[in-house]
């Protein structure tokens, strides 16, 4: 009886540092475990049965990753009265559905069109541009809340500083960069 408040106060402890997970129904417990082990499965196949390139390998794990984060992770840690539709804990909402579609999509994105957006390089479509927003902001959700908003603060800084650097004190001025140059830094460089 003892080891059971033992192991209830560690599942405490850790729901306090990590947040809460959500509590799946049956179909939803399906669907995350389909997609956990098809992810493992991709992982164990890669060094001798799938040989793929580098950025396709990438771009299946983000997309694999961004799935599970966004059906497995509430959107807030703790619940809070006024926004309790925010931290629903008893089942998978529809747009956390549709945020796991859209970051797995995006993340894909890259490799399924990766001939024609390498022809274009330097010079990106419109689709690519807003492809690649959408995919650097679901990262930055993912990431929230995967680890905590310490992470995707400094990106977000970081990010700010990539454009606003003609604007700096001369000491950190420097000539900036375009929005498709830095998507493209971001999405396509290794």
């Amino acid at each position: 009886m003892g080891s059971r408040n033992v192991q209830k106060s560690a599942e405490d402890y850790l729901k306090e540092e990590t947040g809460d997970v959500r509590s799946l129904r049956r179909h939803e417990f399906i669907l995350v475990a389909f997609i956990a082990i098809a992810w493992a499965l991709f992982q164990l196949a890669l060094p001798g049965v799938l040989l793929i390139d580098t950025t396709t390998e990438r771009a299946v794990h983000l997309a694999f990753a961004m799935a599970l984060i966004f059906l497995l992770k509430p959107c807030l840690k703790k619940d809070r009265p006024s926004l309790g539709f925010l931290h629903i804990t008893d089942r998978i909402p529809v747009i956390d559905y549709i945020l796991a579609l859209l970051g797995a999509g995006t993340a894909l994105y890259l490799s399924l069109d990766y001939d024609n957006i390498a022809m274009r390089m330097g010079a990106p479509m419109a689709r690519d541009i807003v492809a690649w927003i959408i995919l650097v902001l679901l990262l930055l959700e993912a990431t929230r809340r995967a680890i905590g908003p310490a992470l995707s603060v400094i990106a977000l800084l970081f990010t700010a500083y990539a454009f606003l650097g003609p604007r700096m004190p001369d000491l950190f001025a420097f000539k900036g960069v375009s929005i498709s140059r830095y998507i493209g830094n971001i999405t396509l460089s290794t």
